[in-house]
This record gives C-alpha cells, sequence and structure tokens, in this order.
C-alpha cells in the first residue's frame, strides 16, 4: 500500500524547521468568539471577545481536571478584552468557559512558570 509499517518499539523521526519561536505572541485572526493570547502564558492571560450577543456573561477558568481554579461572574456587557492574573495557578493546561444566554465557548491554554 506505500505505507510503512511500525513495529513496537519503532519510532519515526520528521526534521522540522525551527525558527526559535515558542507559542503565540500577537491575538489570533478575528472570527473566533472567544480568543486567548499569548499561549502559552506566565502571569497575565488576556481574553479578547468578539461575539454579537449583548449582555452580561460568566467566565470559568478550569484546570485540567475540569476543577473550577477562576470565575468571574457576569462580565460587564459590551467588555472586549479582559486580562486574567494567573500568577498563582500551577503549570499546566487550563480551559477557559465564556458564557451567556446565547451560548457556552471554551477555549484552552498552557500555563507556564
Amino acid at each position: 500500500h506505500g505505507l510503512a509499517r511500525l513495529g513496537i518499539g519503532t519510532a519515526a523521526v520528521m526534521a522540522v524547521p525551527y525558527d526559535g519561536t515558542i507559542g503565540i505572541q500577537e491575538p489570533p485572526a478575528k472570527g473566533q468568539e472567544l480568543q486567548l493570547f499569548p499561549d502559552p502564558a506566565s502571569s497575565v492571560l488576556n481574553v479578547r471577545i468578539e461575539r454579537a450577543g449583548e449582555g452580561p456573561m460568566d467566565l470559568s477558568l478550569m484546570d485540567a481536571y475540569g476543577l473550577l481554579t477562576v470565575r468571574k461572574l457576569h462580565v460587564a456587557s459590551g467588555a472586549r478584552m479582559l486580562n486574567v492574573d494567573i500568577r498563582d495557578l500551577v503549570p499546566g493546561t487550563y480551559t477557559v468557559r465564556l458564557s451567556d444566554a446565547s451560548g457556552a465557548w471554551v477555549e484552552r491554554f498552557v500555563k507556564t512558570q
């Protein structure tokens, strides 16, 4: 079939060019309802909200086990950018959940030292 078979104990290696950049420092392109940057983040996580609905929102931050670590209730109507202090979080993967009456949006980020 033209496909190589890898047995137990074998590995495939692929060379990828590396320019020294790690993570995303700039906000992602518009079009998403919830954008997180930088990713990975160490002290402050910027949360950009791009959504059509108006009204209060809830912002929740959960760890990799789904345990609630930070909760901001009723983010002001019309808020477009939030800065969340994450210095006290242990390094790992976290989920940000933004919700309002019309639905919920979820994005993940990595917290570093």
